[in-house]
């Protein structure tokens, strides 16, 4: 009876259950909140998981909290998005001077990996703002210090710029990535919208470090994957071990085979897009149970701590 129950389950559901296997095989200290938040808000996301649109847009704002999210979690969507002529800003929220560089001081590598960027935006002509504002500082994956908050001056310094820039579309790296940073970028995002009402927008929430469960929007990239190659390469002071390289192209191989064809070999870029009123509700959403789930797991609090 189970044999038969698992075969009918992966004919009529084979996306949802690759899904619920992923989540299982990369377990993470968000898990537990996660599966609580899907268990209670599953019809959202799984309603509108067929809606495979590619992404095209006039004004795009991506927000990184690091110099080289944008590349690892959208960089075939940036091409894509420049090919059609779309008016594309990036925001770097912190410097990097604490992540990767193999050995690098802080001080030097902040400078090196805003080079970086600046060279990747004069290569292909994208609007580039840097906030310079110090990322985590991590001690055996646990977070020692953290710069990037939602306090008064960074929500309001976001609200500025979504003023001035009116983007219809704004990306995101997903408050399911289990980052300090990342998580801390939804917070200023979610309250800089809480004080806007003159604009609608889509807000799209892209993958890092772990895979977003039940994506909604799936970008095929396989003829811009070459070239998501070579943008990569620009960070190569993140490049040395080969690591990131290789887990940005396993990742965009799995949702290729998921979501588009898995007999043709591809790669794809998944998301999570909302509506500006959904987004913020279903984050807010997500806290809560983070904050219930997290009390007893030291390696949340700087997650759940409002500033």
């Amino acid at each position: 009876m189970n044999d038969i129950l698992k075969r009918l389950a992966f004919k009529y559901f084979p996306l949802t259950i690759n899904e619920i296997l992923l989540f299982i095989r990369y377990k993470y200290p968000f898990s537990k909140a996660i599966a609580h938040h899907l268990k209670s808000n599953y019809f959202y996301y799984y309603q509108k998981k067929n809606n495979f649109s590619l992404i095209n847009t006039d004004n795009v704002l991506i927000i990184a909290p690091h110099p080289d999210d944008e590349v690892i979690g959208m960089g075939g969507t940036i091409i894509k998005l420049l090919n059609y002529s779309s008016d594309v800003t990036i925001l770097y929220m912190t410097d990097g001077r604490n992540g990767g560089g193999h050995g690098i001081l802080p001080d030097k590598l902040k400078i090196i990996r805003r080079k970086e960027a600046i060279s990747l935006g004069k290569r292909y002509n994208l609007k580039q703002i840097f906030w310079n504002i110090p990322d985590v500082v991590k001690s055996q994956n646990f977070c020692i210090k953290k710069y990037l908050t939602n306090n008064n001056y960074s929500v309001l310094k976001m609200v500025k710029l979504l003023e001035m820039i009116h983007p219809k579309s704004i990306f995101i790296t997903s408050f399911f990535d289990f980052s300090v940073d990342h998580f801390s970028a939804n917070k200023i995002l979610c309250d800089a919208m809480d004080l806007i009402n003159l604009f609608s927008c889509n807000i799209i929430c892209y993958e890092i470090w772990n895979y977003i469960p039940i994506p909604n929007c799936v970008v095929n990239i396989t003829n811009e994957h070459k070239e998501k190659d070579e943008m990569l390469q620009f960070y190569s002071s993140q490049l040395k071990d080969g690591k990131l390289m290789n887990l940005m192209n396993d990742r965009n191989k799995t949702r290729h085979q998921l979501y588009l064809n898995g007999n043709i070999y591809g790669f794809s870029e998944a998301f999570l897009k909302f509506s500006k009123q959904s987004y913020i509700d279903l984050f807010r959403k997500f806290l809560d149970v983070l904050i219930k789930t997290g009390k007893t797991n030291p390696k949340l609090h700087p997650y759940i701590t409002y500033k």
